[in-house]
């Protein structure tokens, strides 16, 4: 029960953290919900900001998807490496989809399914960045080690 406390403050946290990144640094003309909910007064609007810092906020909510999901399973190591494994693979989908070249393929492919065509063009509204590929998997990593050191505290 601790433990479960410990995975939803951890990953409370790193979801506030990320969404801080996206309203405050990131620029926000190409972020659907920052417009959508007219956050873009809130921008710092920095002049220069390293390239990584904008994808700290893909790997924050891998690690929380992974806190947070672990909370629902029987803890073992074969779990653990599951879920970490399947939110890689979810959050790397959804960065691969704002490719140019993936989001065109998608898009001409499927345009004649009004529903799921408009599904993929709401989804790959967002800019590609293999920075935030690289952060989903260093975060997934992280996440594996946290869960397994919160294991061997229970």
């Amino acid at each position: 029960m601790r433990n479960n406390l410990i995975k939803i403050a951890l990953g409370s946290l790193a979801l506030i953290l990320g969404a801080l990144v996206y309203i405050l640094i990131r620029p926000s003309s190409n972020i659907y919900f920052i417009t959508a909910l007219n956050l873009n007064e809130f921008n710092l609007n920095l002049s220069y900001v390293p390239a990584w810092l904008y994808s700290v906020s893909t790997g924050l909510h891998t690690f929380s998807m992974v806190l947070f999901s672990s909370i629902f399973v029987n803890a073992t190591r074969f779990n653990d490496l599951l879920l970490v494994l399947s939110w890689i693979l979810i959050n790397v989908f959804f960065e691969a989809i704002q490719h140019p070249d993936i989001k065109d393929l998608l898009y001409y492919e499927l345009i004649h399914t009004d529903s799921l065509g408009y599904f993929i063009d709401n989804l790959s509204k967002g800019t590609y960045d293999s920075l935030d590929i690289l952060s989903i998997i260093i975060s997934g990593i992280i996440s594996y080690f946290v869960l397994l050191i919160l294991r061997k505290k229970d």
